[in-house]
């Protein structure tokens, strides 16, 4: 038996690539050239730096909004949350508008009131029918007059629809699924693991604190690690008392004298604080006693903008609530 041969042809033509393997197309664009480290360094800093601007935007707004919320609520004697209500849902009477209004379509409507506010009920087709004459006598600024009164009575009669008790609920137990949506997609991809805990921050509507662990061992694992006893829903309703104080641990406080503490406290956090940063040193601690050898000239700095005409210990301050805020 022959043994087979094999033999290179001694010239390509189109039968012997086509008979000898698929013709291939080669991508011919090179591959992007790669960055430098110095290039990704200035990229990163340029997106960080991009991104601070955003943020700073956003809070710039946010507090505008806050700010004129508060306004809007002591002039007209209301709470900031109303007008909120209004500023974050006010986009719904943007929602299915008609920019133009057809004079005849006014005519009719307006027609059809003014029917009804005589007693008489009439289809649409009816009054079109029987007051057709009516509407082809109007002049066209008698019909340009009627499309500005059809609007103004529109805009006297749009009530904005605010969020009521079971639809606020009902947004939260979806924005829950959600962050919980988000948290287990970011658990599988990156590891991680957390808890979130949603309280509302006004009476105007009832909640329970919502609620959710990644992991059950991390909810078993706080009542460990927290000192104290840690029980979710005492800390949940704890949070929400805090929250609709309007996130003011003062608004919290019975007493005059519990207040006043409390702000005492807070000076001497803000003392201690402060010179940690204004110094660099950790361990500097603040002296009132002997203010000017031990931090003036220990450290070179002075107390700018303290309110009261004598430097003393905080807790020898008045309990006036005013004087400490």
């Amino acid at each position: 038996m022959p043994t087979p041969k094999f033999r290179m042809p001694s010239s390509l033509t189109s039968l012997t690539v086509q008979s000898g393997s698929t013709a291939r197309i080669r991508n011919t664009t090179g591959k992007a050239s790669s960055l430098t480290v110095h290039q990704r360094k200035e990229k990163a800093i340029e997106r960080e730096k991009t991104q601070q601007e955003v943020d700073e935007a956003v809070n710039e707004w946010f507090n505008n909004t806050m700010a004129k919320a508060n306004e809007l609520a002591e002039r007209f004697n209301k709470k900031p949350r109303y007008f909120l209500d209004i500023f974050f849902h006010g986009g719904a009477r943007m929602v299915n508008t008609r920019e133009k209004v057809n004079p005849h379509s006014a005519f009719l409507s307006m027609k059809s009131q003014e029917l009804r506010d005589d007693g008489h009920v009439m289809s649409m087709l009816n009054i079109q029918r029987d007051y057709k004459e009516e509407y082809n006598a109007l002049a066209d600024e008698e019909r340009e007059e009627l499309v500005r009164e059809y609007k103004e009575n529109l805009d006297s009669n749009k009530k904005l629809r605010r969020p009521l008790p079971r639809g606020r609920i009902q947004d939260i137990a979806n924005i829950k699924r959600n962050m919980i949506y988000l948290l287990t997609g970011l658990k599988a991809r990156v590891g991680i693991e957390g808890f979130f805990c949603i309280v509302r921050n006004t009476p105007d509507y009832s909640i329970q604190p919502q609620w959710y662990f990644t992991t059950e061992a991390l909810a078993d694992y706080m009542k460990i690690a927290v000192r104290k006893k840690w029980d979710a829903h005492d800390v949940g309703i704890k949070i929400e008392a805090f929250a609709i104080a309007g996130c003011d641990p003062v608004n919290l406080l019975n007493t005059s004298k519990q207040k006043a503490d409390y702000l005492k406290s807070q000076i001497r956090h803000r003392f201690e604080s402060n010179l940690v940063e204004i110094t660099g040193n950790p361990n500097a601690v603040m002296h009132y006693v002997r203010f000017e050898e031990d931090i003036v000239l220990r450290y070179g700095i002075d107390l700018v903008g303290y309110t009261y005409e004598k430097l003393v210990n905080p807790s020898l301050l008045s309990t006036s609530i005013l004087p400490l805020k």
